[in-house]
């Protein structure tokens, strides 16, 4: 079955990444419903789950919070659809802010410690230049960055092609026997 998924994720993620790239407008028109509605299923989900476990009765976690959150913007961003790319945009921002953030930090240690680190420090300063560009003008920029997207999962269908079929991955012989 994981082997069926992976060859699945290998054939799945480059023609989401075609669409992408083909179609930038017209998802960007369809993402506020798509994303609103999986907001609303995640979000009525883990709702139901953390009321189910009553976990509102513990003070150091905040799943019935967040689900309720999770609701309530999916709504929001459904009913607001078109005038919803702005948090969209934003929100994505955002996410590729502290995505570049990491990609830094990972570029700072390699370079720490001796390793090479100029892949890395390209990674994160496009990502953080692009989480930029977008914060700047989201409803300008939302579009240009559904193609980036597609552009994103394709170069992330190579490196998990590379990973898991041409390099040779480091093997546990112990499981083996």
């Amino acid at each position: 079955m994981i082997q069926l998924l992976k060859k699945f994720r290998i054939y799945l993620i480059p023609l989401a990444a075609v669409i992408c790239i083909v179609f930038p407008s017209h998802l960007t028109i369809a993402l506020p419903y798509m994303i609103g509605g999986s907001m609303v299923i995640v979000g009525f989900v883990y709702e139901w789950n953390a009321i189910r476990k009553k976990e509102y009765k513990t003070l150091e976690t905040a799943e019935t919070a967040q689900a309720l959150i999770l609701l309530i913007m999916g709504t929001f961003i459904i009913l607001k659809h078109e005038n919803s790319i702005g948090i969209l945009g934003y929100t994505w921002g955002g996410f590729g802010l502290m995505k570049g953030t990491k990609e830094l930090n990972i570029a700072f240690y390699k370079l720490s410690v001796h390793l090479k680190f100029g892949i890395e420090l390209i990674q994160a300063i496009v990502t953080i230049g692009l989480a930029l560009i977008l914060i700047s003008d989201p409803f300008e920029k939302f579009t240009h960055h559904v193609m980036f997207l597609g552009f994103e999962m394709l170069a992330t269908t190579l490196k998990i092609y590379h990973e898991e079929y041409i390099a040779v991955p480091e093997r546990n012989f112990e499981d083996n026997e």
